[in-house]
């Protein structure tokens, strides 16, 4: 006699029901919608909190408020995202990816054209302006928006951004008018777009900017994303969740701002599909490493598909870039013995992908701390 409903319609129910704040979008969903949470949070609105991650300042993905704000991460990947009505809705990017269940890019666009356009009239959409895909379809559905970016025309820009290892710091401006200054403790040109998105939420619900900047600056990320896993003898371990081509370059950008020596990454592919319909923009994700690890596949629940594998990102790889330092290790227990014979005082081990590599993060981690000083 109990009924039993999926994820996405129980997730629909508790935020068409209150003052929802829905983050939607390719990449950066989950650091996005922590950043909103913990500027609700500590603006104390009581907000209900369900993310796709932990965030570190709560120790968990979920907390119940008292208030009436929902902010959520909605999920895009199965077209369920058509059930969510929230009364603001951040669109962060629309990118080719979820390929196992779309056919094309155009196929994901329309569903966020249908997503926009069922909105309650009185919603409002926060859209990242400088992604050409998300850009023009804001234009052409004409709905209340906030476009947020680097670039002209946008209403909430970054400016002067002065990049740092592990952060950065910009002026914000909105309509060409000086707003506020940001500073970041997480990495990467990324996470100023996603904090631009965050903070256009704040300043729609009128709260106090130089109270938002300072949240922001206190802001330590959410888990496996840029992560620092740990040091020890003189090499850094940091793992994140990045399982895509745009996500990796990303990823690797941010490592860069660092002073390392080299940038060791070990990147798992996650799901068949996607391996196969990306292969080339993988092969061309790596430029920021020195040194790249691969290993097979993790199907995340799909079959096998005969002819890829690990080794198809690495064909790739070498073919847009012949020279670049690679190895294929498709089997995640050989790569802590592998490091621990190839790292360098100095260097920074980057681990990727959104299945179980962050067990080698932590288990390098453990080995590195054991050897002698």
């Amino acid at each position: 006699g109990i009924p039993v409903i999926k994820r996405a319609e129980l997730l629909a129910w508790i935020l068409n029901r209150a003052f929802g704040i829905a983050v939607a979008g390719t990449h950066g969903k989950t650091t996005t919608t922590s950043m909103i949470s913990l500027i609700a949070e500590f603006c104390d609105l009581k907000p209900t909190i369900l993310i796709g991650g932990e965030l570190n300042e709560i120790g968990s993905n979920a907390k119940r408020g008292s208030g009436e704000i929902v902010v959520a991460e909605v999920d895009e990947s199965d077209g369920t995202l058509i059930h969510m009505r929230p009364k603001i809705a951040v669109i962060t990017n629309i990118d080719e990816d979820h390929l196992d269940h779309f056919r094309n890019i155009e196929e994901i666009r329309e569903l966020f054209r249908r997503y926009i356009v069922s909105l309650p009239d009185d919603g409002l959409v926060v859209a990242c302006g400088d992604c050409p895909t998300l850009g023009s379809l804001v234009r052409e559905v004409g709905r209340r928006c906030i476009t947020y970016g680097l670039q002209d025309g946008n209403r909430v820009r970054a400016e002067d951004i002065v990049l740092f290892e592990f952060g950065s710091k910009f002026r914000v401006t909105l309509d060409g008018q000086d707003i506020c200054q940001i500073t970041l403790n997480v990495p990467g040109v990324h996470n100023i777009y996603n904090a631009l998105a965050a903070l256009s939420v704040a300043n729609h619900l009128q709260l106090p900017l130089e109270r938002v900047s300072a949240i922001l600056a206190n802001f330590c990320g959410a888990q496996r994303r840029f992560e620092l896993k740990g040091k020890a003898n003189g090499i850094m371990v940091v793992d994140d969740y990045a399982h895509h081509p745009t996500e990796i370059r990303a990823t690797l950008a941010a490592a860069r701002t660092g002073a390392f020596k080299r940038v060791v990454s070990v990147f798992q592919p996650h799901r068949y599909s996607r391996t196969k319909k990306l292969a080339n923009s993988f092969g061309q994700s790596f430029g920021d490493s020195d040194l790249t690890i691969i290993t097979d596949v993790y199907g995340a629940g799909e079959d096998p598909v005969p002819g890829v594998s690990g080794k198809t990102i690495l064909d790739s790889l070498l073919s847009f870039s012949p020279r670049a330092q690679v190895a294929y290790l498709p089997r995640t227990r050989t790569i802590v013995d592998y490091l621990l014979e190839s790292v360098e005082d100095g260097d920074l081990i980057l681990t990727m992908g959104a299945g179980d590599i962050w067990t080698v993060a932590e288990d390098l981690v453990r080995r590195l701390c054991s050897l002698p000083d």
